[in-house]
């Protein structure tokens, strides 16, 4: 055996070996080694290197000589390589055209998918002149993941040059395969890729946007598309039923049959699938008539509940889909409110949507749950986090409001007033909230007074106003408080009296300070009290700061006005437009004391359920709209444009018939923002005066 050992060791050469340093000479030598494995072995270390940052471009014709080999591993290397360094070398990526177009025609379809997905990613145009024929022969290949692969290498060439993609028809073979295909996966993939290209060139009149249908295809190809949902993996129904959900019910068979067919995914451990299945029963219910169909909603309720099981952070998007959903349906969760109170072990970002949600669960008829979430809202406002405190005083604001009950309205003015006292970080809320009790139950009952807890806590607490309140919302309750009651204020027994002047000059001196609605509210105020006020020369000032040291372009229009008018009054001792200002300067009577979304975002966002749109409470459409101007400016002030704050006047310059309720001053997420209609900076004048002229 010693002697035949012996031979085998002279005989039997070893293939050499790549160290790890991997030097470009030493490389170099292995890829143009004749042993396979010393290739094979420089290309790893190549890729390694290359991964690492280290350039490796400078052996791009070498890589390339090894590109054709019956090694898959070794073939996915080379095209790794090629995809990474073409750029760099794109007079080279001739070399290797005949190789791809060679490789898309291999009985492997692991090869032949590989070689459209590489040639598509290649942005150089030497590649992009040889594509059109073996995408067009993928693209009716045999196996389904060849098709899968073409699919999105059309999406992938339309990015890289559109021009090419429409010009060798790719676009319509995806349109056409649609009907055809037999394969649920790949159907997927074909709207999900045209949905891409729509994407890429959206633009108004743009051949794409006329070319593809979406909404066409999915309304010729839905029966198929609910066939089709049973043999689908995840992945697969997800899309799919994302896809059925922009479909549009044409009658109420059809709307059956949509939710028929998708009613049985309510059930699935998918969070995703369960959500697409309830935004597609939502939006098929009112069509389809069953609106009052027990049983169906039992469904979508208990779904919707089960989704609240996951993990903190699925639940946040479902809490935030939920808010949409109860203010679509309010009577859907209305007897499940015990789900929404919150626990000590939950992120402070669930319980503060929790908080949100829970005015909306306010059952008129049922004393009981009423009085169980006002209690449960109480004990959040002395939680220690500063957010679940003030978002649940905000929330229990509102039960009460919508509750309607006068028991309750004395009940929490009386407990946020012995909020008011000790915690300065509550004054600010717990002061708007009260106001916005008082504007809601003294235009709901004949009479109405301020108690006394609350005169003492203004007159005595508040020193000095402009400076212990903080937000510029709570400053313009307090200014809306003096104005209103006045007399009260006056007519109290307290020692040294109160004096309002006095609060109105300390608002005045802090005046550069303030935000434009408090220094609006303080004009207003000094108007209303014009008649009550014995030092007139105040008020004079307070419009001359706002005509020279207001940054408000609205605040100046309207101060030019009363300016006007206050000479033009004095002058000619005719008080009858000062009358008009003041009997004009009512608040309407507000419906909600928290932002709220508007009826027709509802509308709209109840079909993007499952969406970042959904989450942020965005338009889409507006969305859209902005990114093809490319002004960010337009997506960031989208989310407060789309709230309704319920008409939370603080200030009506309008007709007595309070018509154009949206003149308003908005609270929007914390941010106080001035919205002052054009219309609203007219009073309701006698017509036989011309102001301009005065």
């Amino acid at each position: 055996m010693q002697p035949f050992t012996k031979f085998f060791k002279e005989k039997i050469r070893i293939a050499p070996t790549i160290s790890a340093k991997g030097e470009i000479g030493e490389i170099r030598n292995g890829l143009v080694s004749s042993y396979p494995q010393t290739r094979k072995d420089a290309i790893k270390t190549t890729i390694k290197q290359m991964t690492l940052g280290k350039d490796m471009s400078k052996l791009f014709p070498d890589i390339v000589k090894n590109i054709a080999t019956n090694d898959i591993e070794q073939k996915k290397l080379v095209y790794l390589y090629v995809l990474n360094y073409a750029d760099i070398y794109p007079e080279l990526c001739i070399l290797i055209v005949n190789t791809f177009v060679t490789d898309s025609r291999d009985p492997n379809p692991l090869i032949r998918s590989m070689a459209i997905k590489t040639m598509s990613m290649i942005k150089t145009q030497t590649i992009v002149d040889y594509i059109e024929e073996p995408l067009r022969r993928t693209l009716q290949d045999n196996d389904p993941y060849v098709r899968k692969s073409a699919v999105f290498c059309v999406a992938k060439l339309f990015k890289i040059n559109k021009d090419i993609c429409l010009k060798i028809g790719v676009i319509d073979d995806l349109i056409s395969m649609v009907s055809n295909e037999t394969n649920s996966n790949v159907l997927a993939d074909l709207i999900i890729s045209l949905l891409e290209i729509i994407r890429f060139d959206s633009t108004e009149n743009s051949i794409v946007t006329k070319k593809i249908d979406i909404a066409k295809l999915i309304k010729d190809n839905l029966k198929k598309f609910l066939r089709f949902l049973p043999d689908c993996n995840e992945w697969t129904r997800v899309t799919l039923l994302d896809i059925i959900s922009r479909h549009n019910a044409k009658d109420k068979p059809e709307a059956k049959m949509i939710i028929k067919a998708t009613a049985l995914y309510l059930s699935n451990n998918n969070a995703t699938i369960i959500m697409n299945t309830i935004k597609i029963i939502l939006n098929n219910l009112k069509i389809s008539g069953q609106e009052n169909n027990e049983t169906l909603l039992k469904k979508i309720r208990s779904s919707v509940l089960s989704l609240l099981n996951y993990s903190p952070e699925i639940q946040y998007v479902i809490l935030k889909n939920v808010n949409i959903i109860v203010t679509k349906y309010p009577n859907l969760l209305l007897k499940d409110y015990n789900v929404f109170l919150i626990h000590d072990i939950e992120p402070t970002y669930i319980k503060l949507e929790k908080i949100k949600i829970l005015p909306k669960l306010i059952d008129k008829n049922d004393s009981k749950q009423t009085k169980i979430i006002i209690n449960e809202l109480m004990e959040y406002c002395r939680d220690f986090e500063l957010d679940i405190a003030l978002n649940s005083i905000k929330s229990l604001i509102e039960v009460v409001i919508k509750s309607g009950n006068t028991k309750y309205q004395k009940n929490i003015e009386n407990y946020l007033i012995s909020m008011l006292m000790p915690q300065d970080i509550y004054r600010d809320e717990c002061l708007i909230g009260i106001c916005n009790l008082i504007r809601y139950f003294r235009a709901a009952t004949d009479s109405f007074e301020l108690s006394e807890d609350l005169i003492n806590f203004i007159i005595q607490d508040l020193d000095e106003p402009e400076i212990q309140l903080i937000d510029p919302l709570a400053k313009s309750n307090y200014l809306w408080l003096l104005s209103e009651y006045y007399h009260t204020f006056q007519n109290t027994t307290i020692e040294n009296g109160f004096n309002i002047e006095e609060k109105l000059k300390g608002f005045l001196n802090n005046f550069n300070e303030e935000e434009d609605v408090t220094q609006f509210n303080l004009l207003i105020t000094s108007i209303k009290l014009y008649f009550q006020l014995a030092n007139k020369s105040l008020i004079h000032n307070v419009v001359n700061k706002c005509l020279t040291d207001s940054i408000s372009v609205d605040l100046k229009d309207i101060s030019i006005i009363y300016d006007r008018i206050l000479k033009h009054s004095e002058n000619l001792n005719d008080f009858r437009l000062i009358n008009e200002l003041v009997s004009n300067t009512k608040l309407p009577q507000i419906n909600t004391s928290i932002n709220q979304l508007n009826e027709e975002l509802v509308n709209i966002l109840i079909k993007e359920l499952g969406s970042i749109t959904s989450i942020y409470y965005l338009n889409p459409n507006k969305i859209r709209e902005a990114k093809q101007n490319t002004n960010l400016e337009d997506i960031k002030h989208l989310k407060s444009e789309n709230m309704d704050d319920g008409d939370d006047l603080l200030i009506d310059l309008d007709d007595n018939d309070n018509s154009h309720s949206n003149d308003s001053i908005s609270n929007t997420n914390n941010n106080t923002n001035i919205n002052i209609n054009n219309n609203a900076n007219k009073a309701n004048f006698n017509n036989d005066i011309d102001l301009l002229a005065l």
